[in-house]
Order: C-alpha cells, then structure tokens, then sequence
C-alpha cells in the first residue's frame, strides 16, 4: 500500500504540471506542493554535460526531506554527489550504474515509474531504509527544462521484511493449528461445503460419522458418495437454502444413519460461508448427537402414560395401609377400653352386690317393708343407670362423625376424662384442667378425643411405672389469633433423648412387655395433621413429657 501511494504522488505532480503556468519557474510553482507532502521528495531537472550526456540537477528538495534525510540543494546539486554522499562509498559507483540501468529499462518497457529500495546514508550518518520511486523520463515540462520527481518511502530492510514474512506465516501456521486441535477436539460434528455442495474439510468427528479415517479423506466428495447417501436429497435441499437465502439455519432436529446402518437424532445447524469482501462461497454445518436424549423423552412419554394408574395403584395401596393401621388402633385401643368399663363398673357392681345381699338378709329375718324395699330398688336404679351410662359414653367414643362438626373443646376433654376418670384414680392420678374461656372449632369430636386419651393413657402408664410422690396430669387450652394451643404434660420424669425422635414413628413402642404396638402416636399424629391440618410435637419440660397441639381456628 506504500509503494502505490507513493507512485500516486508521483503521477499527481506530474499531472498537475500540466496545468502550470509556463512563464513561472518549475521550483516557484511545485514547492508549496512538495513541501506539503509528508514523504521527503527532491525535483530534478534534465541537464547536459559539456559531451551532452544527460543527467539529474537537483533543483529543489522539500521539507520532509531536509527533515528525514537532512542534506540540501548545496550539499548535493545533481545526482553525482548525490550518490557520493547518500550512499556507502563502497557500494555508491555499483548503486549509480544500477540506478540508470533501471531508469533505461522503465522508458524501454513503457512504464512510466520505477522504484528500488536502498539504504540512504543520512547527512548525520544515520543509515535508513527508503524505497525510491520516480518517473522513467523527464515528464514534466517547464519553462526552463523538463523536470521529474523523487519520492522516497522510508521503510525497513527487504531481509527484516523476510523475517516478519517468515514470523507472520509462523503465527498464522500456528493459529490454524490451534484451530485445527480446537475442531477436532469440540464434542460436535463439523464441515464445511463449496457453492456446489462439495466438501471442502471437516473435523474428526465428522469423518468418523462418515466412514472415514481422516478429515482429508472427504475433500471433493459429496453426500452421495458418504455412507447416508439415500438422504443426502434432504440434506442437500437444507445447503441449498442457506445458500442461495444466505440465511442460517439453525437448532433443527434430523435424523442421519451411521456406519452400522443405525439410526441417530441430531440437532443441526448451518450457516453460509464469506470471504474478506462479503461474497459468499459456500456453508459450514455442524451437529451434536442427541440420540440419548431422545430415548430418555420416549422413556419418560412412556412413564409419564402410566404414571396416573400407578399413582392410583399407589394411593389405594396406601388407603388400604392407613385403614388397617386405624383398624389395629382401634383393636388395641378397644382393649383399653374394656379395662375402663371394668373399672368403670367396679364400684356400681360391688353396690349392686351388696345391696342385694342386704334385700335378701332383710326379707329372711322378716324386717321387709315397703318403704326399705322402695329406697333400695331406687338406689339400684340409679346404679344400673349410671352402668348404662358409661356403657354409652364409650359407644359414642367409637361412633364416626363425618363431615366435620363444630364443637367446644372442653366438650372433649370432658369426655376423654369420663372415659379414664375410674382407672386414674384408681392410681391416685390427679388431673387439672386449664381452659381460657369458651373455646371451639371445627372438625371431628371423636377423632380428638382419641388422641386426647392416647396421650393421657401414655401418661398414666408413665406415671404407673416411676411413681413419683404426686401422680400429676395437667391440661391447658389456649388460642391466639391463629391457633388453638392444646397441651398435655405430666411429672413422669420424661422421655428417654434416644427414643423421643422416634415416638411418632409407626409400630415404634416401649411398652413390648406390656403389649404395646406403637400404633396410639403414630395414629394421633396422623389425625392432628392429616385429618386437622394442624401439628403435634412432644418434648421434655422439667418434670416430665410435653404433648403440644396446634389446631387451627
């Protein structure tokens, strides 16, 4: 791009001289334009010598020449001292002879500049590279004479233009080796094609896929040579568009075969192909196999179209296990309430059995009258009432009540404590209850109290079995603005840290001796969660085991 620049300016003095005023002198009229020029010129004009051998007069050097290679007009009037001076005298005689021999050969073959490239010998002794450029003849006309220019170039040595050739050519080596490694070692498949739909190269993967060794094996082949010959119709169809539209096409799914005739999904995508001026000449494709991902989607389809039945099956699996669960709860827990009905009845029936012996003793020594006989059949009465009672408190325990119903939670605690007030005392367990003010809710009666007596039969075993000085049950009932706040605690020394985490766990018991089956908890839980969407916790306070529910209101 240098040289040519300099050519052109050559060629622009020359033109403007044409359009001079030949009644000025050539120096008058070029040296504002010289001077303006960054590149340091010398004007030379055709001279004579005394035999008329024709040579160079250096009439007039521009600023950038005093500037960069410092001599003047005085110092080097015409091309002898010139070539003394800005040359290595070794050399200098040689360089002349060279000079004029080029000068000969451009007026010969028609050119109208030549150019060399020499080291000039600055008037400071600095040694510079210049390529030098001038007209062939003397082109320029003028009032005193024909002129031509000198335009010199600085640049750097033809060897140390080698050498960066020779770095340059290195570094793009190199860099394509660098690239060549980053094609072949990328997880996708990689080509590229000519206009005709040729292949032009491809990366290693892409040989593989196509049967070959090596990349350089497909250079000139087209799809109908390659192992999916049947497709490459489609394949092609697909280049084709994105050459002739120049519009990418990109992420599309299609199937190729491979080497063992097999099926695989890919996810495609091409784009054209420029060069440096924009024209397009040819496409660059690549793909990734997406085979495994395709099998994975058809697998989870398929799971996904039998999930619902599983899911069905699950559930019904999992009722039935809940149901037998509720069932061996109510199994266990009818067991504790035949033992409360017993207690329940000891009394009533050693009243019954004493007031039947007393009737009979009475009537045997003739002391029967009706006013005796009236009060003990009204005490029996009431005791046979009080029996049927209890019998029907405890069927309501077990009596189902759906949907939900609105009720008091005293009502309930009332009625737990009914059900257990016989075998609580019986062990000298006293029981307070601290409800503020009238609290109810809604949900289900029985299914709370059940909880309710599973936790308060726990405790009476717990207190049955460390004794301490004073049997205590306490139970408190409170609300804020979001729950109602249930607890139930006892003084039984508490629950042992490696078994509390696990007393809500199914079929998890400490009572194995006694006949435990670990269902009461597990139970009580599932009914304050599930069925009351609310939580159960239990830990150790400082005197024994506390029950917290929360309900909410």
């Amino acid at each position: 791009m240098k040289i040519i620049k300099v050519a052109v300016y050559c060629n622009e003095i020359n033109e403007r001289s044409f359009g001079m005023v030949h009644n000025e002198s050539m120096v008058s009229q070029l040296q504002p334009t010289l001077d303006a020029l960054p590149n340091p010129i010398s004007l030379n004009r055709l001279a004579y010598d005394e035999n008329g051998n024709e040579y160079d007069e250096i009439v007039y050097l521009n600023s950038a020449f005093l500037e960069q290679i410092g001599y003047t007009v005085e110092d080097i009037p015409d091309e002898f001292e010139w070539f003394k001076r800005g040359f290595d005298q070794r050399y200098s005689e040689r360089l002349h002879a060279a000079w004029l021999n080029l000068l000969k050969n451009g007026v010969r073959t028609g050119q109208k500049s030549v150019s060399n490239t020499s080291i000039i010998v600055c008037k400071n002794g600095q040694k510079k590279w210049f390529n030098v450029t001038t007209q062939s003849k003397h082109s320029i006309d003028g009032i005193d004479g024909k002129y031509r220019t000198i335009v010199f170039l600085q640049t750097t040595s033809p060897d140390r233009n080698k050498r960066k050739l020779t770095q340059v050519s290195s570094k793009l080596n190199e860099k394509e080796l660098i690239l060549t490694t980053i094609i072949d070692t990328v997880p996708i498949g990689i080509f590229w094609k000519d206009k005709n739909l040729n292949y032009l190269g491809c990366n290693q993967i892409f040989a593989k896929d196509a049967g070959f060794d090596s990349p350089q094996d497909i250079i000139g082949k087209s799809d109908f040579d390659l192992v999916w010959k049947d497709d490459a119709k489609l394949y092609r169809d697909d280049d084709v568009q994105v050459i002739e539209t120049g519009i990418a096409k990109i992420n599309y799914e299609e199937k190729q075969v491979t080497t063992s005739g097999n099926n695989i999904w890919l996810t495609k995508s091409k784009i054209p192909l420029r060069n440096s001026k924009g024209e397009l000449f040819g496409m660059l494709g690549s793909y990734f196999d997406i085979t495994q991902k395709k099998e994975d989607a058809f697998a989870l389809n398929s799971l996904n179209d039998n999930l619902e039945t599983r899911i069905k099956e699950a559930t019904k699996k999992r009722v039935e296990q809940e149901k037998l669960l509720i069932q061996q709860n109510k199994m266990a827990t009818v067991g504790e309430m035949i033992a409360n009905i017993a207690h329940q009845w000891k009394q009533p029936l050693n009243a019954l059995s004493i007031i039947s012996q007393d009737l009979a003793e009475t009537y045997t020594m003739g002391k029967m009258n009706n006013e005796y006989m009236d009060k003990q059949v009204d005490t029996m009465i009431r005791t046979i009432l009080y029996m049927s009672q209890t019998v029907e408190d405890f069927k309501n325990f077990f009596q189902p009540n759906r949907p939900k119903q609105q009720f008091n939670i005293k009502e309930v605690v009332d009625n737990t404590l009914t059900i257990t007030k016989a075998a609580l005392k019986e062990e000298a367990i006293e029981v307070s209850v601290d409800i503020e003010g009238e609290i109810s809710m809604k949900g289900y009666f029985n299914e709370l109290s059940q909880v309710l007596l599973n936790i308060i039969n726990n405790a009476r075993d717990a207190l049955i079995e460390n004794q301490p000085n004073k049997k205590l049950i306490s139970v408190t009932i409170k609300e804020n603005q979001k729950n109602i706040i249930l607890t139930i605690n006892d003084n039984a020394g508490g629950i042992k840290p490696s078994v509390i985490k696990y007393i809500f766990d199914s079929y998890f018991t400490t009572k194995e001796l006694s006949g435990g089956t670990g269902l009461g908890l597990f139970m009580s839980r599932m009914i304050i969660e599930e069925s009351m969407n609310g939580s159960i916790k239990v830990e150790n306070s400082g005197e024994g085991a506390l029950f917290t529910i929360l309900l909410p209101r």
